[in-house]
């Protein structure tokens, strides 16, 4: 009795860890096939998009720049005339 138990277990195993692996081979090609045609492109997508950010801010950050350089020379401009105004 124990050798028969054994065996229908063996079987039973054997078919459940088959069925285990053809449902892991099935979902993990579906979870790859997902990353593939979703996951990616929209990495590589949110990517593109954080360079043209990027790009964006060394512009804005450029032209603060030339603005403050361009307001600073029109405050010492300003400043010399109420100087001068003012004797």
């Amino acid at each position: 009795m124990t050798r028969y138990l054994k065996r229908c277990c063996d079987r039973a195993g054997c078919q459940l860890a088959g069925e285990s692996v053809d449902n892991l081979a099935t979902h993990s090609s579906s979870v790859l096939d997902f990353i593939d045609t979703r996951v990616s492109p929209d990495y590589d997508s949110m990517m593109e998009t954080s360079e043209k950010y990027n790009m964006d801010a060394h512009r804005f950050h450029t032209l603060l720049a030339e603005f403050n350089a361009s307001f600073e020379e029109l405050n010492s401009t300003i400043s010399n005339v109420v100087t001068v105004v003012d004797k």
